[in-house]
């Protein structure tokens, strides 16, 4: 695979789970002047408190993207949630929005989930990196620095949606409501149940529920 066609990209780490700063522009990206209020924002730094214009572009960027990952309904249904069930939903926009945030849950988090430790380190995210460095030319062009930022910015993130205790690095399972699952069981997005870290039987409890 070239390098121009690469799944891959490590921009997520500009914002890594970004709960605060996407509520703040939410209102900005439902609106039907979205372009000219992001130019605002960019330019006079009312929302995000962010420092430095190229910092904010950054995060702007991202949470543009991730924005645009899915559908208006989402963001609808987003905004009624409480901030457990609204940081769950964000995790469920950045494995969307990004391959490599794909892989790193589904090769490494869930079969560490389902091994007897339950726990992941930075270690473990950089084996992975290591492995599609052999297959993808732009992964293998980072310099270790930004693999090692890569992996590390998975890890906040995986701690900011609550998968991951900040203190023993031990799994868990994310839990929402019944019926907030329903929303990914509509819409082909039914892989999210597993990425939540539930067991089969309760995936197919919520199933038979909401069928």
């Amino acid at each position: 695979m070239s390098i121009n066609k690469t799944l891959y990209s490590a921009s997520f780490t500009a914002a890594s789970l970004a709960f605060n700063e996407t509520n703040a522009l939410l209102p900005i990206l439902m609106s039907t002047d979205a372009d000219v209020l992001i130019k605002d924002e960019i330019r006079e730094n009312r929302l995000l408190h962010i420092h430095s214009e190229q910092s904010r572009k950054r995060v702007i960027a991202e949470i543009q993207k991730r924005f645009r990952s899915v559908g208006r309904s989402f963001w609808e249904l987003y905004m009624n949630q409480q901030e457990k069930e609204q940081r769950t939903f964000l995790f469920f926009v950045l494995l969307k929005c990004y391959r490599l945030l794909f892989d790193f849950h589904f090769n490494v988090v869930i079969p560490k989930w389902r091994s007897v430790e339950q726990k992941v380190a930075t270690s473990d995210f950089l084996s992975e990196l290591y492995e599609l460095a052999a297959k993808d030319k732009f992964v293998d062009s980072w310099s270790e620095q930004t693999k090692k930022k890569v992996a590390m910015t998975y890890i906040v993130i995986l701690k900011q949606c609550g998968i991951l205790d900040a203190a023993t690095m031990n799994l868990s399972s994310l839990r929402l409501k019944d019926e907030n699952y329903a929303y990914f069981l509509q819409n082909n997005e039914g892989w999210f149940l597993e990425a939540c870290l539930l067991p089969a039987y309760e995936i197919e409890r919520i199933k038979e529920i909401l069928r």
